[in-house]
């Protein structure tokens, strides 16, 4: 992974971009497992906290794009936690401008630790974070006390509720999606080394400190000793700690002070974050190594993507590609195309089936740039998708993806299977021509040549579908 050490900014900060907006940003981790009423608890405070700041007008949507109401029948209805949940206010007058930076104003999201069955453990952490750009906070934000006066009580009270390890709150460009600190991108550690019991997630404005950080950093003397320091306790012999009360006026020298006191709590910046090839046999949770031979798992490739669209935006590379703004297929939500996916991939992979729903939610997501592009023969990705919420069930795009560790990152429909189609299912399996005709009539009418393949339902053939027509541009 990359460090980040020669980016310009403090070593509590994210390496500087236009892309990105000032945001406060809180969050509690840990790495015990917690009972889901309780970090669903503490998700409906977060989300009840930010919206309490909106001065704008916005709707709210899960982070794959399903709209929702924040109702008790939804908080009622939220019984299971996927170790990526998140929510996502976007501003209404910019709904259609998802690239643009004001799009996407708050969010709040969780993880939990997850079974796998290869490492026969859980893997990875709890932890409810938030964040909201400044700007749309009422006022703008201009009287920062009164929101970070609110969230130092959501701080405290989350860690209580949750048994936090550690936490920080900070005024930055962090974002609740963000995969990882500031401290651990200036160092480049993958998360997959963090172990919240033992080293601290990040420090800001506010940082939470466990008993054992405090044997680390040498009690609390340390940070007393910092102009403007409040210690204050809470149950468990942890801490928290905060310099004044707005996140936004604190002296460099001040929160440089801080960083040093808290440097023996927080993963060394020369530790070894190399992740090693696995030995035969071995494996991504066997060998500690994070991209292992293996096929990853969907959770690993959506994390992977997540990271390159971030390295991409912040390592001065163009934030467009050939077909779209660099992270378009994240933003779009990775997850949904994963879930057709013949094989999840680091960098890409070939997708299958994709039907109606997900269609719909790609259409909602992506801009004419991404959907009205044209590549290769075959339609554009607009069209296709469109075809596919028009005939639910009949028609079924494939295709593959490429994510943003490639200039060439791309949602690509290549092919599709079309099944039960009436006018199909009667049409000569000789006669092409008419075959082609109703594919056109379908929807797929933007082509730039005629498919290198249409071929009737089969069982003759290896590959034959025998239900469906299948159509592919090489």
């Amino acid at each position: 992974m990359r460090s980040s050490w020669h980016e310009p900014g403090e070593a509590w900060e994210l390496p500087p971009s236009d892309l990105f907006l000032p945001t406060l940003f809180g969050g509690v981790m840990t790495s015990a497992v917690r009972d889901v009423t309780d970090v669903v608890a503490v998700l409906r405070s977060a989300v009840e906290l930010v919206v309490g700041w909106i001065g704008v007008e916005v709707s709210w949507s899960t982070r794959y794009g399903d709209e929702v109401q924040l109702t008790d029948e939804f908080w009622a209805g939220l019984t299971e936690i996927d170790d990526l949940f998140g929510l996502r206010a976007t501003c209404t007058q910019l709904a259609a401008q998802w690239s643009n930076p004001h799009h996407t104003i708050a969010m709040v999201g969780a993880d939990v630790p997850y079974d796998n069955d290869e490492a026969g453990r859980l893997i990875g952490q709890t932890s409810v974070r938030l964040s909201m750009q400044r700007w749309a906070m009422y006022g703008s934000g201009e009287n920062l006390p009164w929101f970070s006066g609110a969230l130092d009580r959501w701080m405290t009270q989350s860690a209580v509720a949750l048994g936090a390890d550690t936490g920080y709150a900070v005024l930055d460009i962090a974002r609740s999606e963000d995969v990882q600190s500031a401290w651990e991108t200036r160092i480049g550690m993958s998360q997959v080394f963090r172990d919240p019991t033992d080293r601290l997630w990040g420090v800001g404005w506010g940082t939470l400190l466990s008993s054992k950080h405090l044997d680390r950093v040498g009690g609390t003397a340390p940070v007393e000793a910092i102009p403007g320091a409040r210690v204050r306790p809470l149950p468990g012999g942890r801490v928290w700690v905060t310099l004044g009360d707005d996140p936004s006026a604190i002296a460099v020298e001040t929160m440089r002070r801080l960083q040093a006191a808290l440097e023996p709590a927080l993963p060394p910046a020369d530790g070894n974050y190399h992740i090693p090839t696995p030995a035969p046999g071995g494996s991504i949770f066997t060998d500690m190594s994070w991209w292992g031979q293996r096929p990853p798992t969907a959770d690993e490739a959506v994390a992977r993507w997540r990271l390159d669209a971030y390295e991409a935006l912040t390592s001065g590379r163009s934030t467009q590609g050939t077909f779209g703004p660099v992270g378009f297929t994240v933003a779009a939500g990775v997850t949904e195309l994963l879930a057709t996916a013949d094989e999840p991939g680091l960098a890409s992979f070939r997708f299958r089936d994709l039907g109606d729903e997900i269609a719909a939610r790609l259409l909602h997501l992506l801009g004419p740039e991404v959907l009205d592009a044209p590549d290769g023969s075959g339609p554009t990705l607009g069209n296709a998708l469109r075809a596919a919420v028009a005939h639910p069930g009949v028609v079924l795009l494939t295709g593959h993806a490429t994510g943003p560790s490639s200039d060439d990152e791309r949602i690509v429909v290549d092919g599709l299977r079309i099944r039960h189609d009436p006018v199909l299912d009667r049409t000569d399996p000789t006669d092409l021509a008419a075959a082609w005709r109703r594919v056109v009539e379908l929807g797929i009418d933007d082509a730039l040549a005629r498919p290198d393949e249409l071929r009737a339902p089969s069982t003759q053939e290896p590959d034959g579908d025998p239900e469906a027509w299948t159509v592919w541009w090489d």
